[in-house]
């Protein structure tokens, strides 16, 4: 006895795994570890009021960016 051969032919167009990260998440990682990689380097590149100022605006989107990761993320049980 032969197996009957299957002849599925969904083609939907719509073929994302679970995988796939949202644009919004993306753009939030990446804010944030450019964020962080700004705040370690201006130590190195600038001092006085300057160092402070980038360190401070650096630190707040990175803080900002972090949250809205978390408050984002997927809450399975």
């Amino acid at each position: 006895m032969s197996k009957p051969i299957s002849t599925n032919t969904n083609t939907s167009t719509n073929t994302s795994t679970s995988i796939s990260i949202s644009t919004t998440t993306f753009l939030l990682w990446s804010v944030l570890v450019i964020a962080l990689a700004v705040n370690v380097s201006t130590s190195f590149a600038f001092d006085g009021v300057r160092q402070i100022l980038i360190s401070v605006c650096t630190g707040v989107l990175a803080l900002a960016s972090g949250a809205a990761l978390y408050l984002r993320r997927d809450r399975t049980a």
